[in-house]
């Protein structure tokens, strides 16, 4: 009896120990993360400050594969991407499916950058105007009725 007592009791303490090491560990990646986006934020701001003419465009349709990375990695998802077809990962960083529609909500957006960040092939950017802007914005668009002579500063055009 007291041997089965020591082995329940083993068991229970192994079984404490690790969901006390999961719980912890989740509590400290929550941290790193939240610093991160924290940091990031206030570096790619001073960035920008710094260097205004490495400013890219909100969009860029012919550049974007929809692999889908920028919409898994924001953390109040705030990007949404329709495609026609399935979501799956480009054969190659080059060519891909062009997204039907990238909706990015600018009013749960909370400017972390994350997005512009983990982009593999530097399709979207933030400029200045993005930071003033609300509502829900569809980049896909945007991009259409960007021409290769003219640079779009602000986002308005498109909000409607």
């Amino acid at each position: 009896m007291i041997i089965n007592l020591k082995k329940k009791n083993l068991n229970f303490l192994q079984s404490l120990k690790s969901s006390c090491v999961y719980l912890f560990s989740h509590f400290l990646l929550s941290q790193k993360i939240i610093k991160i986006v924290e940091d990031s934020h206030y570096l790619t701001k001073f960035f920008y400050h710094k260097f205004p003419q490495l400013k890219k465009n909100v969009a860029d349709q012919i550049k974007c594969v929809s692999c889908g990375s920028c919409e898994q990695v924001c953390p109040v998802a705030a990007i949404k991407i329709k495609k026609a077809g399935l979501l799956s990962l480009p054969q190659s960083l080059t060519s891909g499916e062009v997204p039907q529609s990238f909706e990015l909500n600018l009013e749960t957006c909370i400017k972390c950058h994350l997005c512009v960040d983990v982009c593999l092939v530097d399709a979207i950017g933030l400029n200045a105007s993005y930071e003033d802007q609300s509502g829900i914005v569809d980049l896909v668009k945007f991009a259409e009725n960007k021409t290769s002579s003219q640079k779009v500063e602000s986002v308005e055009d498109v909000q409607n």
